[in-house]
């Protein structure tokens, strides 16, 4: 599960559910995790499936069609994903599914909302690509291209490191702090070519991939990572940050296995509740400097500025 603690006016929390061969999620799970939700004040995103295939390729909506159906009789006020990193699905599931499927996907997930009433207006989110390197870069430009107006916001992942990181050295290095704000700056640019009018999410963060490493990134250590996505999203436009994850998968989580809050569940705390969503240009003289020709200034001291929250 993921939860946002950046700029939206609501918590979110998102379930994605990516399975490649035959899986089984029960309505009972959907009714305790909306209740969870719902109790706890949060607004639930869910993931279809976007794996599940036709033999032609094609997206088999039938089984998103009857979660629906049984959400809307009972309903549950959600949001919608289908899938969760398209560009990795040849590494992880051995399949693929290139762009412009992918936007005929979403155009087919947006004609079944709008085919149950109570969902007509709800909310789609995507297409959520993995780390943007190059071919993930050339995936979300495809699918944008294709049908990119499908989408409310649009969404992609950034994580830091892998978990083979085995030093809290290695979570405090200025060219690794800086890899973010030059990932969003390429994503940026691609969405204000492709789909200016919109918004763009952070769908996905965590200060490494593949679950995490133990002992470092659910700890103190990993706070400077996050605290730097928050400081250089906001100072990006990024409306909405989803944090990976809350609790149970990994060790990027927030709580423990007892629900015990983690050094980042503080920090997320903290963040929701002082820092408000107009963020301040700051600049600090010693740090204007030009680098030699060739050179690139990577300068520890990260400053970054908000007026307080509206409401606290």
């Amino acid at each position: 599960m993921t939860l946002d603690f950046i700029l939206a006016n609501i918590i979110l929390i998102l379930l994605s559910l990516n399975v490649a061969v035959s899986g089984f999620f029960p309505a009972r799970s959907l009714d305790k995790l909306y209740n969870f939700a719902d109790c706890a004040g949060l607004h639930l995103i869910f993931g279809l499936n976007a794996l599940h295939r036709n033999p032609d390729s094609s997206w088999n909506s039938s089984s998103a069609l009857n979660l629906l159906k049984y959400s809307a009789a009972k309903k549950y006020n959600i949001s919608w994903e289908l899938g969760n990193e398209p560009n990795s699905y040849r590494s992880m599931a051995s399949r693929s599914v290139n762009s412009s499927r992918l936007a005929q996907d979403y155009a087919l997930v947006r004609k079944l909302l709008q085919s149950v009433r109570f969902y007509s207006r709800a909310n789609l989110y995507g297409p959520n690509i993995g780390r943007p390197n190059k071919n993930a870069l050339i995936s979300l430009d495809g699918f944008l291209k294709s049908g990119g107006s499908v989408v409310d916001a649009v969404t992609w992942q950034h994580y830091y490191i892998d978990r083979r990181v085995k030093k809290v050295e290695d979570f405090m290095k200025t060219r690794l702090l800086d890899t973010l704000s030059e990932q969003i700056t390429k994503v940026l640019k691609i969405v204000q070519t492709q789909a200016p009018e919109k918004h763009v999410w952070l769908g996905g963060v965590g200060p490494a991939w593949a679950g995490g490493t133990n002992n470092l990134s659910d700890t103190f250590a990993a706070g400077f990572l996050w605290l730097n996505t928050l400081g250089i999203a906001a100072a990006h436009g990024i409306d909405v940050v989803l944090r990976h994850t809350f609790f149970d998968y990994g060790y990027n989580h927030l709580v423990d296995q007892d629900f015990n809050p983690l050094p980042d569940y503080w920090v997320s705390l903290l963040f929701k509740h002082l820092v408000g969503p107009r963020v301040l240009g700051v600049h600090v003289a010693g740090l204007q400097r030009k680098p030699r020709p060739g050179r690139v200034i990577r300068d520890k001291l990260r400053i970054y500025a908000h007026c307080t929250s509206f409401h606290k």
